[in-house]
């Protein structure tokens, strides 16, 4: 079982961030044909990604949606998407890094929590950018790396606005109900939207608690949705991940009041306006991401 480092340690000199612009105009010199490539996630990834696929958009970014399962072609460049992934309770990303070194060639991974992999993290080549979204991570990276390079930037779910979800959605819905997995997740979808009718019935807040690996073994209040896992897509491909954000945004809009320990509900329940209260998981990450949220998201979230 992983045991969380401790968390006080932070970079003595606190480090520059990249905001969004900075880290597109690196992307923007990546060799054509790069690949974007997108682990298997909940929800809360698909936030992530959606946020992601703005910035690009946004910056007139054409990298090329790669599927994780087929084989990349030796030396092709790859963008790996942001996210929890890098952290010992998951392989994904430790894996896919592990098989690149010394056969791929530019690798930049978007703005991630990296906790452990110290031995992995000291041979990555200096091809290698590693993007992280909070300090802890960085002071961890900052001991760890020999070769690869090292940045700071927030995580790539505060970058996301309703008005471009929506504007996305509309083009890509009719591509996306052409999928046959779509009409099931639909009526998955169905299902959760009569159970957040009674528990709008019962009172103004949503209980999303987590209750996977990350969880701290705090007693989840009865009606608790761990919506992150209920809404969790098929696939973190642009056009699942805008599905599984409308289904957490039409999920939520009912509610006045949030209160969760999945980051990236606590950062949708904000980017909707609502009042947010949070407990960390089992490793501080929620506090830690938090702090470089911006200040209209921060203000809507407390901490129990």
């Amino acid at each position: 079982m992983y045991v969380a480092e401790n968390l006080s340690v932070t970079p003595e000199i606190a480090p520059p961030t990249w905001d969004f612009d900075a880290l597109a105009a690196r992307l923007a010199c990546l060799p054509a044909g790069t690949r974007f490539l997108d682990f298997p996630g909940n929800a809360g990834d698909a936030l992530i990604a959606c946020g992601t696929h703005q910035v690009f958009e946004a910056h007139g970014l054409r990298l090329v949606e790669h599927p994780v399962e087929t084989p990349l072609p030796d030396g092709a460049s790859v963008v790996i998407a942001g996210g929890g992934n890098f952290v010992p309770y998951y392989d994904h990303v430790a894996a896919f890094l592990e098989a690149g070194i010394g056969r791929l060639g530019q690798i930049v991974l978007l703005p991630n929590t990296v906790r452990g992999n110290e031995d992995l993290l000291s041979r990555l080549p200096s091809t290698c950018l590693i993007v992280v979204r909070d300090l802890e991570s960085y002071a961890h990276c900052e001991v760890h790396l020999q070769a690869a390079e090292l940045a700071l930037c927030p995580d790539m779910a505060f970058a996301w606005t309703r008005a471009g979800h929506r504007a996305a959605l509309r083009s890509a819905l009719p591509s996306a109900l052409t999928r046959p997995y779509a009409w099931r997740y639909l009526a998955k979808c169905a299902l959760a939207f009569r159970q957040a009718r009674a528990l709008r019935r019962a009172g103004g807040r949503l209980y999303a608690l987590r209750t996977d690996a990350e969880a701290t073994g705090r007693a989840v209040p009865e009606g608790n949705i761990d919506l992150s896992e209920v809404f969790r897509p098929r696939r973190v491909d642009r056009v699942n991940a805008l599905m599984a954000v409308e289904a957490l945004c039409r999920f939520m809009e009912p509610f006045e009041e949030v209160e969760t320990s999945r980051l990236h509900i606590a950062v949708m329940a904000a980017h909707l306006g609502k009042r947010v209260k949070v407990s960390d998981n089992a490793y501080g990450k929620l506090r830690a991401v938090l702090a470089l949220a911006p200040e209209a998201l921060r203000d809507r979230i407390s901490f129990e």
